[in-house]
């Protein structure tokens, strides 16, 4: 058994990086509703009397999932980031197992 399967199971580096790439698509993807979904609600509620109550709390979900909440909150950003980092991670692995 190669490290690459005790890591990766069935599934190859390949493919896993395959996934990850996907997820990462997606998640891109998903950025624009986000932003079109917050933009919406703000045009929405404009001039009501929900209008303050949103944008001083309803609104900061949005912001925190595109990376303008408080500095501790993990955004879409960071996850494709993390994601990143996983797929150089298996690259690296891969290299490693084929110098061997």
């Amino acid at each position: 058994m190669t490290i690459t399967n005790r890591i990766f199971g069935e599934q190859t580096p390949q493919s896993k990086i395959k996934e990850l790439n996907h997820i990462i698509d997606e998640l891109r993807n998903a950025m624009t509703y986000v932003i079109d979904a917050n933009q919406k609600i703000s045009e929405a509620l404009s001039n009501t009397e929900y209008d303050n109550h949103y944008q001083a709390y309803g609104q900061y979900g949005f912001q925190q999932l595109m990376g303008n909440g408080g500095k501790y909150d993990s955004s879409i950003y960071d996850i494709i980031g993390n994601l990143r980092n996983e797929i150089k991670e298996i690259e690296e692995q891969l290299k490693n197992e084929l110098n061997k």
